[in-house]
């Protein structure tokens, strides 16, 4: 179970000076979501997703250590840590099962800020083997406006390394049709919000966000699937891929490799 943190006031300090050598002792660790290919069930890959394991606390929230991360500035060596395990397991699974499968990982706004994302994204695909177009970097939609040439240009110069980018919780924030066309986009994850909706003008909104990926050539995501119903709802609405609880949660190293060895694709089609 992962756990947010308690709100004692010496919390934040405590958290802090934790999270500060975090990564150095191994606490944090890379759990893995599968995506399926929702018109034939196929396992496409994995979202990477970053969890702290503290001795005393237990499982952290993202939602906790992240923003922590970011404004101590550990979230350059958790970036770093994330990339090159990820890329090393999944190029491991790929190697093993003669698979094809993508890995995906989270990228701040801080990281993209920073001088070290395009070293480190390189570092991980050269140690790994990982070939480039079988890694997605994915964008939160909470970067803030003032920042999106700076943001666009960062992240032209990595799609230029081979390997793919995606705009996380699409509909949230700045999805305006003038940022999708500047920024060099391949996927498009759509908010669990319009997944949840079963309402006829939420399955209209949810077939129109298919459709504009389609129209834009690219991916679309359905996030948050916990249902069969929601499944059966993105599959028709042309959704390309999906992932949630339903099929599964995320899972350590081991528990994901298993995954791979067992997955059955008949049992999404």
């Amino acid at each position: 179970m992962v756990v947010a943190a308690s709100s004692r006031p010496d919390d934040g300090l405590e958290l802090t000076a934790d999270l500060a050598s975090a990564t150095e002792r191994g606490e944090i660790e890379v759990f893995y979501q599968p995506l399926i290919w929702l018109e034939t069930g196929l396992l496409e890959g994995f979202e990477a997703l970053a969890r702290w394991r503290h001795p005393a606390r237990g499982l952290i929230s993202p939602a906790t250590f992240i923003p922590l991360a970011e404004e101590m500035e550990a979230i350059h060596e958790i970036g770093r840590h994330v990339l090159a395990h990820a890329c090393a397991q999944v190029a491991e699974w790929n190697a093993r099962d003669g698979l094809e499968l993508r890995i995906s990982v989270n990228v701040s706004a801080a990281q993209l800020a920073g001088d070290v994302l395009e070293a480190d994204v390189a570092e991980a695909l050269a140690t790994s083997g990982l070939a480039p177009d079988r890694l997605t970097l994915e964008l939160t939609e909470n970067v803030p406006v003032a920042e999106l040439d700076n943001v666009g240009r960062r992240l032209w110069e990595l799609r230029d390394l081979g390997l793919r980018v995606a705009l996380d919780d699409f509909g949230t924030g700045y999805s305006s049709m003038a940022h999708l066309r500047s920024l060099p986009l391949h996927t498009l994850k759509i908010d669990k919000t319009f997944i949840d909706d079963d309402r006829a003008a939420g399955v209209a909104l949810l077939a129109g966000v298919a459709a504009l990926g389609t129209i834009m050539g690219l991916d679309t995501v359905a996030e948050g699937i916990e249902v069969r119903e929601q499944l059966d709802r993105a599959r028709a609405a042309g959704v390309t891929y999906g992932q949630g609880f339903l099929i599964a949660k995320p899972m350590n190293a081991e528990a994901a490799s298993q995954f791979v060895r067992d997955y059955a694709a008949e049992a999404w089609a």
